[in-house]
């Protein structure tokens, strides 16, 4: 039996992005115990689990990508939850903003010639296509043997998540900075939660990561 662990960066205020799903602020404050906390979550996963909309955004992204982030992110098998037909082609456009959110400027040619980017997106669309009844898709997972399986981004998908009780881990990095509106992390239909804190790190840019369990 693995444990699920729910990875969300969020603003003082408890929002996962803007209305409009822009996260720019994640690159003002990042350091280099921020990145090493990310790296040492990521790389220690067995699967990436994610909604629809975050799968296609980071399928969009990572294959292209030789941000120290990358490696982990293209290798880790992967999985994408979805109550529809899932996407699993990328969007060079919604590539091309990414890259630009990141400070980085690229166009949809630069990308198609990414060295090794075919063989990295075939690691994504191999990725195992979730859907039917959440709960008992991801109950499935858990029963398999392995590392943990981790879920990165996506409010509603975190929300749903939280109110079935499937979250057995909460890895919450929350950065300096506030937005007054957005995507929130936990909704107004989501249940009351109580938690224990079992790690706090406290990083130079004024960022914190605090690690909690369902008590």
């Amino acid at each position: 039996m693995r444990k699920l662990v729910l990875k969300m960066e969020v603003t003082l205020d408890c929002f996962v992005a803007a209305t409009d799903g822009n996260q720019d602020w994640l690159f003002k404050f990042n350091d280099e115990g921020v990145s090493d906390f990310v790296m040492d979550t990521i790389s220690n996963a067995g699967l990436h689990l994610m909604g629809s909309r975050v799968f296609n955004n980071m399928l969009s992204y990572w294959p292209f990508s030789d941000q120290v982030f990358a490696a982990p992110m293209n290798n880790i098998p992967k999985a994408v939850y979805t109550r529809g037909q899932a996407n699993l082609k990328p969007d060079f456009e919604k590539a091309v903003s990414g890259f630009k959110m990141a400070g980085i400027t690229k166009t949809v040619r630069q990308l198609k010639d990414t060295p090794g980017s075919a063989e990295k997106l075939a690691g994504w669309q191999n990725a195992q296509v979730l859907n039917g009844d959440l709960n008992a898709a991801i109950k499935k997972l858990k029963k398999q043997s392995g590392k943990y399986i981790l879920v990165q981004g996506g409010s509603g998908f975190a929300q749903a998540l939280s109110a079935a009780n499937l979250v057995d881990e909460y890895r919450i990095i929350t950065y300096p900075v506030t937005l007054g509106k957005g995507l929130p992390l936990f909704g107004a239909g989501t249940k009351p939660l109580e938690l224990k804190l079992i790690q706090t790190h406290v990083f130079q840019s004024g960022t914190i990561a605090q690690v909690y369990q369902p008590k």
